[in-house]
């Protein structure tokens, strides 16, 4: 399949929708997935914005396709389609899925998570529960460690601040890793998913 077939049908809810669009978040991760799309975009106005807003520009028929968390087509924010095969996923170490701590797992009773963690949310939350048997209060904040850290025994960063804080910081596990060692599963974090594909 490919991008000229997947416009060849019309948005189910086109009303507010003038020309063919595509919704993207940008990020390291995402890089290989939008990279051919911003080289034709002639053919489609491609519009970079925040993974909750694409999945909200798909489900109001703003987009035709959109790169969507996986938690959000999970939790029934529309029904779309998914496009096979294109996924942004992780088997073992991911890097951009991080829980930065001081103090042991099994101990945490508050965690700070970064605003902009949609799936690797519920993967947390999942892990703590199942694996670690801690279920901890969460209070959401934007991704500076230093001040979630302040604020929470634990803070959860994603995409590319979490590239940023591992430098300085040697207390992390890494989502991906933690999650292929407890299900023996890649992370599904985001794919494309349409109306009509």
């Amino acid at each position: 399949m490919d991008i000229n077939e997947i416009f060849s049908k019309s948005s189910r809810s086109s009303a507010n929708f003038s020309g063919k669009a595509v919704a993207v978040f940008t990020s390291l991760a995402s890089s290989p997935l939008i990279y051919g799309l911003e080289k034709v975009s002639a053919a489609y106005r491609l519009i970079k914005d925040t993974p909750l807003s694409c999945t909200k520009r798909l489900k109001e028929g703003e987009v035709h396709l959109a790169l969507i968390p996986s938690i959000d087509y999970a939790q029934g924010k529309g029904s779309w389609l998914v496009v096979p095969d294109l996924c942004i996923s992780y088997k073992g170490t991911a890097r951009t899925a991080c829980l930065f701590f001081n103090k042991d797992i099994h101990d945490f009773s508050t965690i700070a998570i970064d605003k902009t963690a949609r799936s690797e949310e519920i993967l947390l939350r999942i892990l703590l529960n199942e694996r670690y048997q801690n279920n901890p209060e969460y209070i959401y904040m934007d991704a500076d460690l230093d001040l979630m850290l302040a604020k929470a025994d634990a803070a959860l960063i994603t995409g590319d601040a979490a590239l940023y804080w591992q430098q300085n910081n040697l207390h992390f596990i890494d989502l991906g890793e933690e999650w292929l060692d407890f299900s023996g599963l890649p992370f599904v974090s985001s794919f494309w998913c349409g109306h009509e594909l």
